[in-house]
């Protein structure tokens, strides 16, 4: 009963919202900048182009192992989290949660989450 209880509160302390953050972040930071290597690749015509290659090449894998791990991430926050019944935004972070049970009302809209 103790490896359960030790295995949940892990799970609960996962934090799940921020590294979702951070993966879409580290996408749209990698779809920019394969966006401007390809930009600049088509100005650039003398010199060898094998530089812009390797970056581009490493752009795109990050970007395709990111999508999966963003996937897999924001299933963890449906599962586990809770959804305001009106807007469905989760409340997964602190301030929300702060909010909803000081309240009992969703940040975002301002209905009613938790009955009192």
């Amino acid at each position: 009963m103790a490896k359960q209880a030790v295995a949940k509160q892990k799970l609960d302390n996962f934090p799940a919202d921020k590294l979702l953050g951070i993966c879409l972040s580290l996408i749209m930071g990698m779809v920019v900048c394969s966006f401007l290597l390809i930009i600049d690749m088509l100005q650039y015509k003398d010199g060898p182009r094998y530089p812009y290659y390797y970056e581009l090449a490493f752009c795109v894998i990050v970007e395709v192992l990111s999508w999966p791990a963003a996937g897999i991430l924001m299933r963890k926050i449906r599962k586990w989290g809770v959804f305001c019944p009106s807007c469905h935004h989760h409340i997964c972070d602190d301030r929300s949660v702060a909010i909803a049970l000081e309240t009992g009302n969703c940040r975002h809209c301002g209905k009613r989450v938790i009955a009192p």
